[in-house]
């Protein structure tokens, strides 16, 4: 059994909390209900005018939840262990005083609860878990991932991501996906779910393709893809209690009616009663403020329960001043709000949301970062490495007697992973021969590659390159790609790794030797060298499909030098 340390009952509460709170709301209080507001927490800690901001907002429109979200590769790691878990739940109490009626806290955590504790276990990302094709480890992430969540004062996952991956559709998630094989993102997906809601943590299936599900549903409401249904039946049935669709909004989300998709195949064919989300884009226009009620109020009658706001900047949302308005006026129907605000009460009674206000040493009950944490974040990263190809025996590597070369390629957010690459690999070669590369190489950065190139017996070429944010693409700079092939003129004998998307193999042709580690975190890079000089076996398999040559379910199965 995987000891948390936090294995109570879970409590359902006072029999009439639900009866009590909704008998006693107002409608503007029902409408608060249904919306959840991105929150910051580094910002929150760090400045005083985004938290008095945040508490102003919180007090006047009484939020349902907050999603804690922020760009985790620009904050300085000085400033992430200032700010770690006790911080964090120690602002969330405060928060939840804030609140008239307590909070539901989310965060994604589709990789760990480590985040905003340096100290939290940091998995491989989700593809790692369809890598290694381990129902065993899929639950015992989701378990480790809400212990430490919880601890933390969140009760509320938006993970796991059970899109089926399409390489030929754009927008559609890679590393936070489980992979494009229906059956194991079924099975991952539920053990995952199994493990988190045991710890009385709620889950979150993403993200149901509203538009394409919307333009099947046109043509027959019968014509549905049964594939992805079905991924999406295993999760609802596991027991996750909530769903994320695309976004809605005035632009660049489905207009009015186009998420009816997700709401007919949800409500109508899986018969699903928990919370449906949807981002929504709201404006600090004034002047869009009655298009944008009428939007939320079509889909508050079509079946979504609560809309995720973006960051504000300024105290007033000129959309909730219109919807509390008409509401209190009376030229709102309120049936529909109160059969959503009903599934999300009822919800908050199950997570034992009602007693947020008496949170204090939740991180007494479980520890965070333990050592049997750790192993299993580092047995799943170890298990998921996939040798994609091997050509002329280029591997095993013997760093004591070949010159070994390493050459890192870097983005814009992944700069820290130089160093942590860089004491790893000098640690095995004995030499620091490691060449970091950021962005767009420039002619002398060119130039200094390929002459270390010509000089090497192997090169070792390993990409921290992430995919963009807005698409989900991995796309490399034309530049990238012409360096690589100036190297590949001058040495054949080339080891391409990526630590982040492995869909970067599609642009680098060509290469005699290929591995997919779905993570840069330091487990990831010491398995991915000892796989490379035989002292570990490689064990993964491809979780989706990069090309003909690389199908899903690809991978070279090689022992360790010991067990040959």
């Amino acid at each position: 059994m995987l000891f948390t340390g936090c294995e109570e009952k879970i409590e359902t509460g006072p029999v009439d909390w639900f009866g009590d709170t909704f008998s006693s709301m107002e409608e503007d209080q029902k409408i608060g209900q249904l919306f959840c507001l991105t929150v910051d927490p580094i910002k929150y800690f760090l400045y005083p005018d985004y938290k008095e901001t945040v508490n102003t907002v919180l007090k006047k429109y009484m939020f349902g939840a907050i999603y804690l979200a922020a760009n985790i590769d620009t904050v300085k790691m000085e400033t992430r262990i200032e700010f770690n878990g006790n911080k964090l739940h120690d602002e969330l109490v405060s928060l939840q005083g804030i609140a008239e009626i307590p909070l539901v806290v989310a965060a994604d955590f589709e990789s760990g609860a480590w985040y905003w504790d340096s100290k939290a276990t940091r998995f491989p990302y989700p593809l790692a878990l369809s890598a290694v094709q381990s129902e065993d480890y899929a639950y015992r992430q989701g378990k480790i991932t809400a212990v430490e969540a919880k601890a933390q004062g969140i009760n509320w996952l938006f993970s796991p991501v059970v899109s089926l991956k399409l390489p030929d559709k754009k927008g559609l998630l890679t590393l936070q996906s489980l992979g494009s094989d229906p059956e194991t993102v079924g099975s991952i997906a539920t053990s995952f779910i199994t493990g988190s809601q045991e710890v009385g943590i709620a889950t979150c299936l993403k993200y149901f393709p509203n538009e394409r599900y919307n333009s099947l549903l046109d043509a027959s409401p019968d014509i549905l893809d049964d594939i992805q249904r079905g991924v999406f039946a295993r999760g609802i049935e596991a027991g996750a209690l909530s769903v994320m669709g695309s976004p809605v909004g005035l632009e660049g989300a489905p207009p009015p009616g186009e998420g009816k998709g997700m709401i007919d195949v949800l409500r109508n064919y899986l018969g699903f009663e928990g919370i449906l989300l949807s981002e929504f884009r709201a404006s600090n226009d004034p002047m869009y403020a009655l298009q944008e009620m009428d939007l939320l109020l079509d889909c508050i009658d079509d079946g979504i329960t609560m809309f995720i706001l973006p960051e504000v900047f300024e105290s007033d949302i000129p959309l909730l001043d219109l919807m509390f308005n008409e509401a209190l006026s009376g030229n709102i129907d309120i049936t529909a709000v109160d059969r959503e605000v009903t599934r999300i009460l009822k919800t908050k009674r199950r997570l034992n949301v009602h007693k947020a206000k008496e949170m204090h040493s939740l991180r007494t009950m479980s520890g965070i970062g333990l050592p049997e944490y750790y192993q299993n974040s580092r047995d799943i990263a170890d298990a998921s490495i996939t040798l994609l190809k091997n050509d002329d025996g280029i591997l095993p590597v013997n760093f004591e007697e070949a010159y070994v070369v390493s050459i890192s390629f870097l983005g814009e957010y992944t700069p820290q992973f130089s160093s942590i690459y860089d004491n790893v690999f000098n640690t095995v070669s004995h030499d620091d021969l490691s060449l970091s590369i950021f962005d767009i190489p420039d002619e002398r950065i060119k130039h200094e590659a390929i002459r270390r190139s010509k000089e090497a017996d192997i090169i070792i070429c390993s990409f921290f390159v992430k995919p963009d944010n807005e698409s989900g693409d991995m796309t490399l700079q034309p530049g990238i790609i012409d360096l690589m092939n100036r190297i590949r003129a001058v040495n054949k004998k080339i080891i391409v790794v990526s630590y982040y998307d492995p869909g970067i193999i599609r642009q680098l042709k060509g290469f005699p030797s290929y591995i997919a580690a779905y993570s840069p975190s330091q487990h990831s890079i010491e398995a991915t060298l000892e796989i490379i000089m035989g002292k570990r076996g490689a064990t993964g398999r491809l979780p989706i499909r990069l090309s003909d040559e690389f199908p899903l379910g690809h991978g070279i199965i090689t022992a360790s030098n010991e067990a040959q």
